[in-house]
């Protein structure tokens, strides 16, 4: 068995434990509600085991398929979401990136893909999400995903996507933009208004 000692700040004496079995299973309830820590790996213990990055993200995957994806995708079925304000399903997410941010972008992207024809309300379920959330905690991740979105035939899906360049403000989002051209004359008027505020507030020429 390998120790994982808990360093924690401001916790007084407080020193919490993890073990890791042979089949590296996570004990999760042990690491969540600890903010601002880190774990230090001691081998003060003789193994054969070697404990990489890899194997603790796939852990992390793992249980966020198995735990967390059920919970979300309920949250998402059943709750409204207001613009500016922030939802159960939000603090989910974010609850998660704070504890790995790798292996939560992994899962997000894998429930993005496993819904982008299936299930429309879901899909912009997780847009809603990526709307709210700081983008820097799920960069790059949520600009493969708004990329994607525009080819979406769901013109919601499309608006929702176009709003992610809207609040990025870039010369990116202006070129990916500009190369957007839909069918539906309320969406293209959109995309357009969004291209001059952009071209105003960056002033590239």
């Amino acid at each position: 068995m390998v120790k994982i000692s808990k360093n924690t700040h401001n916790l007084g004496s407080l020193d919490t434990e993890i073990s890791i079995n042979n089949s590296f299973d996570i004990v999760e309830e042990s690491i969540v509600g600890l903010p601002n820590s880190h774990f230090v790996f001691s081998d003060e213990i003789n193994t054969n085991y070697k404990i990489s990055e890899n194997e603790i993200n796939k852990q992390r995957l793992n249980y966020l398929e198995k735990k967390v994806s059920p919970l979300l995708i309920s949250l998402i079925k059943y709750e409204d979401f207001e613009f500016g304000r922030s939802s159960e399903s939000i603090k989910l997410v974010e609850q998660q990136l704070a504890i790995n941010k790798i292996a939560t972008q992994n899962w997000f992207n894998g429930l993005y893909i496993k819904f982008f024809m299936s299930d429309e309300k879901i899909l912009i379920g997780l847009l809603r999400i990526i709307e709210f959330v700081d983008v820097n905690m799920l960069s790059p991740t949520a600009q493969t995903i708004a990329l994607a979105s525009l080819s979406h035939s769901n013109d919601e899906v499309k608006e929702l996507a176009v709003r992610f360049f809207e609040n990025w403000i870039s010369i990116e989002s202006l070129n990916i933009l500009n190369k957007l051209k839909v069918e539906t004359p309320w969406l293209q008027k959109y995309i357009n208004q969004v291209k001059k505020d952009i071209e105003i507030e960056l002033c590239p020429y």
